[in-house]
């Protein structure tokens, strides 16, 4: 198994780094909008827009697992009482 790596520095000094398993890598033939490929490029520091596109999946991944995490922590908060939702619509 041969793994390809990726670092780039972002604006603000986070570091990211896109893994990538050679053998589950796909040519694809995509339709997509080159103003978000050019805007994810510039964004994520990326050289390349292949890069780029990769680095945009993996932030869909981590960006799924913050949203698990911070539901999950939610729901902890208002089992325990520690949270009072004031904009819960009356309606219900």
């Amino acid at each position: 198994m041969q793994i390809i790596t990726s670092t780039i520095q972002i604006d603000g000094g986070v570091t990211m780094r896109a893994l990538a398993d050679k053998s589950s890598l796909k040519r694809k033939n995509l339709i997509l909008d080159q103003r978000k490929i050019d805007r994810a490029k510039e964004i994520l520091g990326a050289a390349t827009e292949t890069e780029a596109i990769h680095l945009a999946l993996d932030e869909v991944h981590e960006l799924a697992r913050f949203r698990e995490e911070t539901e999950t922590g939610l729901r902890d908060l208002l089992g325990h009482g520690g949270f009072s939702d004031h904009f819960t619509s009356s309606t219900r």
